[in-house]
């Protein structure tokens, strides 16, 4: 099969060229981002710096319920230099998320009311996500 290119001949990159499985995903996260009030007022080049580099590096969960996406956390993987821009509120980089060796949660989408303390719950049990620490940073709506 010919490698996918741009109108200049150059070959498009993997995030241009993702599997099945990513377009799924990436469905998924959108599909409750829509449904999220704090998504819905980001605009769309924010969202997909969001979704797009957890995707790409499988650093990412998401919870169904009869098949259908409830709620979905990512997490990536920061320098220090990442781990102020984030602290500060700053949208990461796509290389930003796996940077160094501090775990973090970026992002947990839960817009369906109940789920949130059960994910939490979840993400609490040492082995669920990681079997190391993490951290994450509060964030209204």
């Amino acid at each position: 099969m010919r490698a996918l290119a741009d109108s200049t001949g150059r070959r498009l990159p993997p995030l241009e060229t993702p599997s099945a499985d990513a377009l799924r995903v990436n469905g998924d996260l959108s599909f409750l981002a829509f449904r999220s009030p704090r998504h819905q007022q980001m605009q769309l080049a924010v969202l997909r710096r969001y979704i797009e580099p957890p995707v790409m590096l499988g650093q990412f969960r998401i919870f169904r319920i009869d098949e259908v996406p409830r709620a979905a956390v990512t997490g990536g993987f920061l320098s220090e230099t990442a781990e102020r821009k984030l602290i500060a509120g700053d949208a990461l980089d796509p290389e930003d998320w796996r940077a160094g060796d501090r775990m973090w949660i970026i992002d947990l989408m839960a817009p369906y009311k109940g789920l949130t303390r059960g994910i939490v719950r979840w993400l609490m049990v040492p082995g669920n996500l990681t079997r190391d620490s993490f951290r994450f940073r509060h964030v209204d709506g």
